[in-house]
This record gives C-alpha cells, sequence and structure tokens, in this order.
C-alpha cells in the first residue's frame, strides 16, 4: 500500500489554510493481515487495533492491502473457492467482488488503489502457462505482458489520471526485471543480466519511486540489495542482504521499509532518506511489510515470530511495537492507512 490521505491532506494544506483542529487531530489506522482460525487463515482488518473480519475461515484467505475513501473501506486479498484455488477479489465494506471467475486458474490481489467511484487492484492471474500481470478496473481486467514470460504486478498508484503499476517480469534468460508500467506502457529499471524485483510504487509531483532489490556481488558473494528507483536512477540502501517492501514520499523525505540480514536474522528496519532505523534485533525472525508516515510519526507493519514459531501480526509506531493479536495464533499485518 502504498499512498494514503495523508499525502492528500498535505497537498490540500498547500493550497488552502488548515485549522489547527485539522492539522491536529488523532489520525485513525487501518492495518490489514490474515490470523490462523484453526483450519484456515482468515482475512481481516484492524481498525485503532479493533478486529474486522472478512471471511469466516472456511476457506483459506489473505488481505494484502487497504484503502480508505470517507467511510468506505476497501481490502484487496485473495480467498480459496470450493477446489482450493486462490482467486482475486477485494471487499468493499466487508462485502466480496470478486475479480476473477476462474474456476481453475489461481489469481492475486496484491494491491488497491480508489480514486472517485472507480477501482484500481493490481495483481496476477494464472493464463494457462504462467502467471501474468494485471490490473482490474472497475472488476475489468487489463493485462499488462503478452502472458509468454512469468510476470507480477505488486503495487498501483493513480496520479493526474495516470495508472502506475509496480512489478516484475521474467528477461530472456530465468532472470526478473524489476519495472513498472505507465498507463501499459513497461519501463525496465534493471537490463535483466541479475534478477531484481519491484515491490511498492510511490508517484508525486516530482517523480515516479519505485521500492525493490536487485542481486549484487558483495565481496564476490550475490545478494539481494534493498534499493529504490527515483526517475529510474537507482538508490542502494545496504550492502547486506535485505529487501524493500513498501516507499513513501512526504515532502523532500523518502521513508521506506524492509528486512536486513545481520549474518544471523532479518532484522525488520526502515530508513529516512537513505538512513537505516533497526526495529528488531536477532532474537526472532520478523518481517515487515508496509509504511505509513503522519507528521513526525512513523508507522511499520509486519509480524515477528513467537517463541514456538509463528509469526505474529504487529506494527511499529516510532520504534514502540503494539501487537494486534493476543499471540495465541498465526497472524500477519501486510498494509497499513492512515486516516
Amino acid at each position: 500500500m502504498k499512498v494514503n490521505s495523508v499525502i492528500s491532506l498535505m497537498l490540500i494544506c498547500l493550497f488552502a489554510s488548515c485549522n489547527k483542529d485539522e492539522s491536529s487531530k488523532i489520525p485513525t489506522i487501518y492495518i490489514a493481515g490474515y490470523e490462523y482460525g484453526g483450519a484456515n487463515n482468515i482475512a481481516k482488518y484492524w481498525k485503532d487495533g479493533k478486529e474486522v473480519a472478512l471471511t469466516n475461515g472456511t476457506r483459506w484467505a489473505e488481505a494484502y492491502s487497504i484503502f480508505v475513501v470517507g467511510n468506505d473501506v476497501y481490502v484487496a486479498g485473495t480467498e480459496e473457492n470450493s477446489r482450493g484455488i486462490d482467486l482475486a477479489k477485494y471487499w468493499k465494506n466487508g462485502v466480496p467482488v470478486a475479480l476473477s471467475n476462474e474456476e481453475f486458474k489461481s489469481s492475486k490481489a496484491t494491491d488497491i488503489f480508489v480514486v472517485g467511484n472507480d477501482v484500481y487492484v493490481a495483481g496476477s492471474e494464472f493464463n494457462g502457462l504462467t502467471r501474468e500481470a494485471k490490473y482490474w478496473k472497475n472488476g475489468v481486467a487489463v493485462a499488462l505482458t503478452d502472458g509468454l514470460q512469468t510476470s507480477e504486478a505488486t503495487a498501483i498508484v493513480v496520479f493526474s489520471n495516470d495508472i502506475y503499476i509496480a512489478g516484475q517480469e521474467t528477461g530472456k534468460g530465468s532472470n526478473r526485471v524489476a519495472k513498472y508500467w505507465k498507463n501499459g506502457q513497461s519501463i525496465s529499471l534493471t537490463s535483466g543480466a541479475t534478477d531484481s524485483y519491484a515491490s511498492d510504487i510511490f508517484v508525486d509531483a516530482k517523480g515516479v519511486y519505485v521500492a525493490g532489490a536487485e542481486v549484487k556481488s558483495i565481496n564476490n558473494t550475490n545478494k539481494y540489495i534493498a534499493q529504490y528507483w527515483k526517475n529510474g536512477v537507482a538508490v542502494p540502501l545496504s550492502s547486506s542482504s535485505s529487501s524493500v517492501s513498501s516507499i513513501t514520499v512526504v515532502g523532500d523525505d523518502v521513508y521506506l521499509t524492509g528486512d536486513e540480514s545481520n549474518g544471523t536474522k532479518d532484522i525488520i528496519k526502515y530508513w529516512k532518506n537513505g538512513i537505516g532505523f533497526s526495529l528488531t534485533d536477532d532474537t526472532s525472525y520478523s518481517s515487515s511489510y508496509d509504511i505509513g508516515v503522519v507528521g513526525s510519526d512513523v508507522y511499520v507493519v509486519g509480524g515477528e515470530n513467537t517463541l514456538v514459531g509463528y509469526q505474529v501480526a504487529k506494527y511499529w509506531k516510532n520504534g514502540k511495537i503494539i501487537s494486534l493479536t493476543n499471540g495465541a495464533t498465526g497472524s500477519t499485518a501486510t498494509a497499513i492507512f492512515i486516516k
């Protein structure tokens, strides 16, 4: 996820005076994710820590992205059909909207963005040969590739009526090529000489920011290195094995979240303008999936493993950890929207 209404508020305040009450109000925190329900994962979201289940647990389901407009809450994810095939869908105020009716072909919805009455969802679908990147606008699918090579769409943003989608596509060899599409036009971010991927995208008047990672040789060892591209120019974030899952930009400040190996375990980190801040240590395995910023407050969502081995959904506000469940079963927080 990928952009939130805080950015919109900031833009509005540039052109109209915002009163003290508007600028200092307590934000509402929406977090998407899923929790194991005894037989299957249950797609859900939390509003200020209070959970809202989107499925009943009879079939496996997961939520990956959340977007809020007014009083309407949109959540994108997947749910199995009666044959055990994952199908892309989104929920509007808890009501499911199917994006694929293919009974035997799996699909996945990874990100959602709403403009007015238009609902945009990024994802992928199996076409009988391979997985194909696509997006849906108001339920109508639009393929982003010719479907001959494996591809995925991971994130979507609409800016000034243009549709931007991040993802990756397998090149002529076996390596994935990180890229984004603008109105269906593919823009590659790497040459394909090594493997790379794009996990998120942010667009403003200053440019296109894409988060991801690329395999590079560090001390004669190939490693995935976290980085982002601004207008196509790569900005590395680490020299250790690392990944980036999300990016957001506030003014001139670029925030990202991801994981970095300390040689023993992956540590959750976020970066502000290239400077890294660790949120966990090497006492447990952990992963982060999304980042949101309000004023000086930085929110990171993800999960941290318990002593018995399963992950528990959590978020960090300015480094302080807040659990979203009681930890009795496995759970993961995947996306945040701040309103």
